[in-house]
């Protein structure tokens, strides 16, 4: 294997994974920003998703430059490949990150499901951790870890269900919660929507692997 190829895919691999764990680390900032109410730590999520943005742009160049002048075939080709379109799946985690951001500014404190909040600050974290080692094994092309990843965010949906339920019974309950409760219901959405890319990032290594798109489902 061309050994200049080999270094310029190390680089890619090492932008690649810095920037999924600055999508891990925006994930983090707005679990506490949501847990403490903390508008000033939302803020700055949001301001930082210029970085994950930027650092998309950097891996499109990178990709597209090492494809443009190496020309990999097969496998190799299929690892730029992977790392491309995972980096587009990054890049709307951090949107949705930021989108969880906005909500908890909207929420009112005075008003706030403690039952509700517990089991979304829960499915959060799990989220983030789970973004963190998917992310790492792009290194390695860790198919059968993949696997699993995407496993455990399938068993995440029941929780998911089980927030959504207990924000619209609390919704009918006391129309004085409705504002709260429909601003839960947008951020377990976003959760969701993450644990779909992260899902997605899992499909991407079992691709590079296997040579074709797997969609998995349990």
């Amino acid at each position: 294997m061309n050994r200049k190829f080999l270094g310029q895919l190390k680089i890619v691999h090492q932008d690649f994974i810095e920037m999924g764990l600055e999508a891990a680390e925006a994930i983090k900032l707005t679990t506490e920003a949501f847990e403490n109410h903390d508008l000033e730590l939302a803020s700055k999520v949001i301001e930082h998703d210029e970085v994950i943005n930027n650092l998309e742009i950097k891996l499109e160049k990178k990709t597209s430059q090492l494809i443009a002048l190496q020309q990999p075939v097969a496998t190799n080709l299929r690892k730029v490949i992977a790392i491309l379109k995972a980096s587009s799946d990054v890049e709307r985690i951090g949107d949705h990150a930021v989108d969880v951001a906005k909500a908890v500014r909207n929420i009112n404190v005075k008003r706030r499901n403690v039952e509700i909040e517990s089991l979304i600050r829960e499915v959060s974290e799990q989220t983030q951790e789970n973004l963190v080692k998917i992310v790492s094994m792009f290194a390695k092309f860790d198919e059968k870890g993949a696997v699993e990843i995407a496993k455990k965010n399938q068993e995440k949906r029941e929780k998911i269900n089980e927030i959504r339920k207990l924000s619209i019974n609390a919704i009918k309950e006391d129309a004085n919660f409705a504002e709260e409760g429909i601003d839960y219901l947008s951020i377990i959405a976003h959760i969701k929507r993450i644990n779909d890319y992260i899902t997605n990032l899992a499909e991407w290594i079992v691709y590079e692997e296997e040579g074709k798109i797997t969609e998995l489902t349990f």
